[in-house]
């Protein structure tokens, strides 16, 4: 509903356009739109926000305090608070950003087939897992590792390197690889740190461990491909890609932070490590390099997850819930 750096006259016309329109909701989607369209709509509107991640709370404190002072004042405006995992409710309680009963909290959601095409982690790789390796030179006997997101503190990627740069050796005996799929202000940090560990250098006749591949428009192929999803993040709300990659039938290691334990299970779909250890970190990754028995088991209990807890015909059912209450009163 807005532009990077909406403009004051953008804001008067989307208070005018919801004058002439008079909706029975508006819903408004992450931190931005919610403080700018909940001061810039005309007051009687019912609005619903949805919090994408509660990363206020990572804000410098002086920042987190003005967040929070805003964010009480915004609640006299707002009908319905909506949170993609219980965590980030929590922590804005917590915080005193919100009534407890304007919160509610509503899992993100994939559609029912999303995925059911692809063969669990360990199995021969589909004909598109087989093109996307070709095309990237990856043998189709690697073991592939796969990381998708913005390219920022918050992913830390850093972490991830310095997990991996121990396993060197193990990664080029068993052709191990990493492609890291985003792009952001981060990138020259990484591939200095990259090739600082010897991450992007080749060795012998194997390609080097880790590639970046910038911004990509195909994810769903990339997740055929790959063997293990990584995320290494210091906070999240609840990752779509995780989801998608366990929908996929990837096994996940990722940091234990913000919802992500309420997706993926310790040791049953995935196993999860404390942020910013990169020893726990690549101690994880290698049980998964060295065990295929036990990818094919976390990838198929995942995928059995995602459909049968994070179906997007569910979570549009609890959305449609909460503008028949607030459309109702």
């Amino acid at each position: 509903m807005y532009p990077d750096r909406p403009s004051l006259s953008q804001l008067r016309r989307l208070r005018q356009i919801t004058k002439e329109m008079r909706p029975d909701v508006v819903h408004l989607h992450g931190i931005r739109a919610g403080v700018l369209g909940r001061l810039a709509l005309p007051p009687g509107v019912p609005i619903v926000f949805t919090m994408h991640g509660a990363h206020f709370a990572f804000y410098p404190r002086p920042l987190r305090q003005v967040y929070v002072h805003l964010e009480r004042l915004l609640q006299s405006r707002t009908d319905k608070t909506i949170f993609v995992c219980r965590h980030d409710l929590e922590l804005t309680l917590t915080e005193g950003a919100l009534p407890r009963h304007k919160g509610v909290v509503i899992h993100n959601g994939l559609q029912g087939d999303s995925g059911s095409a692809n063969p669990p982690s360990g199995v021969a790789l589909s004909s598109t897992g087989t093109s996307v390796r070709a095309e990237l030179d990856i043998p189709s006997d690697s073991t592939l590792m796969l990381a998708v997101g913005r390219l920022s503190h918050q992913k830390d990627y850093p972490i991830m390197l310095r997990a991996l740069a121990p396993l060197r050796e193990h990664l080029d005996r068993n052709r191990g690889h990493l492609l890291i799929a985003g792009e952001g202000s981060e990138r020259k940090r990484i591939e200095e740190l990259g090739a600082s560990l010897e991450l992007t250098i080749p060795c012998e006749d194997r390609p080097p461990v880790l590639r970046l591949l910038g911004s990509r428009t195909d994810i769903p192929r990339l997740l055929e491909a790959a063997d293990l999803l990584l995320l290494s993040s210091r906070w999240e709300g609840l990752p779509y890609v995780l989801l998608e990659a366990m929908a996929a039938g990837l096994p996940v290691v990722s940091t234990r932070v913000g919802g992500v334990p309420e997706c993926v299970e310790d040791e049953e779909t995935g196993l999860l490590v404390p942020p910013g250890d990169p020893a726990a970190l690549g101690a994880a990754v290698l049980r998964l390099l060295d065990n295929s028995v036990l990818r094919r088991r976390l990838g198929a209990r995942g995928r059995r997850r995602i459909h049968s807890h994070f179906r997007e015909d569910r979570m549009v059912r609890e959305t449609e819930r909460v503008y028949a209450a607030i459309a109702g009163s």
